[in-house]
């Protein structure tokens, strides 16, 4: 049951005043003079406005409040999200070339110019790819051309990896030694995931059961090269696979680039939409310069001009004070409660975007006429999304270069509202961050970061003491998804930090138990028998699959049995049959004639046998055959 808020303000100046000359007689009674140019009545009147003022304020829950209250709830930090993206050259760059982290380009969006910083420090790259080739089981299977930077979509190492598959990458020029391979790959119509897998970046390079091989080839000489950072993760992800290489190459030399697949267990065959030797991960943001003359006051306070700090922390707001010519940076601390007369201190207060001075006793004052610099980024928001392809971007010193972004940048969002924060910190409540329960355990694997998990079913373990299994699959584009060592330790890594202290998890892969079904069925006249029992296999693979199946179509309940009832109301549904004889199931589960069911084992999901379709050719009339 929600709270009632009061309303406080619920009399105004009149009935102040009213109720202010109706006690005269009773309070003041040798107060006999009421009238309009009396002073005492003067004086009630301005005394009814003040608390008719004073009553509204404390009716009202202003921002402030608000943001008070969103702090006590865990919402400190009130932030706008900056878009995000890739730009890429529409030509090999010279190597000597290169580009900072935090170099300003800019594009003009809707009229109106925006300032995007580069992410990642740009090593130019004379050399550009000619043409991919992808080999499956020591065999050219595909050669495609790369035409303006673009390529048609292709499985790395196929459709279903398997080991020593390769691709080439053939250049045409020279690469420099620093090469930085963006591998993108299409996930266009794969689920979400938790994407805060690279907090943990290190663990997973090194337990990682992927294992991908590089060699570049010089002239038919081949040398085996080694990432010295990949942020695909063995091409798992969309990301940038850097390189140095020390090779001698000659200006007339043939190179190539070769990945080569040594151990496979990829969930899902990584498709690769596209390959850029020269690209640069970009946000929107800019830099902001203020210049404050300083009031040389104690417990100076300055408002920051822009609201929308690219961290909302403020952690990358500065501040600098100029005298005589002279500048020095003073530094940002979370109280003053410790700082000296002489320390050069300020805070930096999130919640309402001030700069907060000392008092010359805790912390300096800032000397009267100084000028104050504030330096800090901020972002535009969604003003900044760029949706479709744009080949105007101009870097800040580099304007020769001719840079494109063959994909939208995106992902940006305002400064929320706060019945929208809010909103945010009910849903998040609604989300455990404890297992305790074992629908707890189900969700908290499903958000297992960096793994798509599609099903989880836990359940206790009565053979092991204070022991909860978890049974885990994978989305995969195939029909019966099994987990591989790696996938199991991600997920019990995620969920050991989440239990309680005295219970023990074991993270396990799903059994799937054969099922076959056996229909005898007749059909109208004029039907295909081909086509009827093709649906009906179909039909019935589809119901039991383990990620779609199920009556609500989100995969086959784990354990369920399957009732004899569950296909005969699926089956009839099929246009064309006119009546079910018989139905019947072989496979590695048992049949319960009493209860016309067959069971499986409570960890188990369905894996379909070969379904049997046969035909009543007589006259037998349909009613009563079950």
């Amino acid at each position: 049951m929600s709270i009632i808020v009061p309303e406080l303000d619920d009399i105004g100046y009149r009935e102040f005043r009213e109720e202010s000359e109706a006690r005269l007689p009773k309070d003041a009674p040798r107060w006999s003079e009421h009238n309009l140019s009396d002073p005492g009545i003067t004086f009630l009147e301005m005394l009814s406005w003040l608390s008719d003022i004073e009553l509204y304020r404390l009716n009202r829950i202003t921002p402030k409040h608000l943001q008070k209250f969103l702090a006590l709830l865990g919402d400190h930090y009130p932030s706008a999200r900056a878009s995000k993206g890739m730009i890429v050259s529409t030509e090999g760059v010279s190597s000597d070339i290169k580009i900072d982290v935090g170099t300003a380009i800019e594009m003009e969006i809707n009229q109106r110019k925006r300032v995007f910083r580069t992410k990642n420090r740009f090593c130019g790259n004379p050399a550009k790819i000619d043409r991919i080739d992808v080999f499956r089981e020591s065999e050219l299977f595909i050669s495609r051309r790369v035409d303006s930077g673009e390529i048609e979509p292709f499985y790395a190492f196929g459709e279903e990896p398997k080991e020593e598959n390769f691709f080439r990458l053939i250049l045409n020029g020279i690469p420099s030694k620093d090469l930085n391979l963006y591998i993108e790959l299409d996930e266009s119509n794969l689920p979400s995931y938790n994407q805060e897998w690279r907090d943990d970046y290190l663990w997973l390079q090194e337990h990682d059961s992927i294992k991908l091989e590089w060699y570049i080839t010089i002239d038919d000489v081949t040398y085996w090269i080694e990432p010295k950072e990949d942020k695909s993760l063995n091409l798992r992800y969309s990301g940038m696979v850097s390189f140095t290489i020390d090779k001698p190459i000659s200006s007339s030399a043939k190179v190539l680039i070769i990945c080569r697949l040594k151990n496979s267990s990829y969930m899902i065959a990584p498709f690769i939409k596209n390959i850029y030797l020269n690209s640069i991960e970009i946000e929107q943001s800019e830099a902001i310069v203020e210049r404050i003359t300083s009031s040389g006051e104690a417990n100076q306070e300055l408002t920051l001009g822009h609201e929308s700090l690219l961290d909302a922390k403020g952690s990358g707001v500065a501040i600098e004070v100029e005298s005589g010519g002279k500048i020095e940076s003073w530094r940002r601390v979370d109280t003053l409660q410790n700082s000296k007369e002489e320390d050069r201190d300020f805070i930096y207060d999130n919640t309402t975007q001030k700069v907060l001075f000392g008092d010359g006793q805790r912390g300096s004052i800032a000397p009267y006429g100084d000028t104050i610099i504030c330096k800090y980024l901020i972002t535009r928001g969604e003003s900044g999304v760029v949706a479709n392809r744009a080949d105007s971007w101009t870097i800040k010193g580099f304007e020769a270069l001719n840079f494109y972004n063959p994909r939208g940048i995106n992902g940006a969002e305002s400064i929320p509202s706060y019945e929208r924060r809010f909103a945010t910190i009910i849903e998040r409540w609604k989300t455990p961050t404890q297992a305790v329960t074992l629908e707890d355990y189900e969700t908290l694997a499903k958000m297992t970061a960096g793994l798509r998990v599609a099903r989880v079913k836990a359940f206790v373990d009565k053979q092991k003491k204070n022991c909860v299994a978890v049974v885990v699959v994978p989305y995969s584009r195939g029909d019966y998804p099994m987990p591989d060592d790696f996938f199991c330790r991600r997920v019990c890594r995620f969920l050991d930090s989440r239990r309680l202290i005295t219970t023990v998890i074991d993270v396990i892969k799903p059994i799937y138990t054969e099922v076959g079904i056996t229909l005898h069925i007749k059909i109208h006249a004029h039907f295909d028998m081909g086509r009827v029992r093709r649906d009906s296999v179909e039909a019935i693979d589809e119901y039991l699959h383990p990620l779609r199946g199920g009556d609500d179509k989100s995969g086959w309940e784990f354990g369920r049995g399957v009732y004899v009832s569950d296909i005969y109301a699926l089956v009839e549904s099929i246009e064309g049959i006119s009546c079910i004889f018989d139905i019947s199931f072989h496979g590695e589960g048992t049949y319960d004639n009493r209860k016309k069911v067959y069971t499986i084992e409570k960890k188990s999901l369905i894996r379909s046998l070969v379904h049997r379709v046969t035909f009543e050719k007589s006259s037998l009339a349909c009613g009563g055959a079950l």
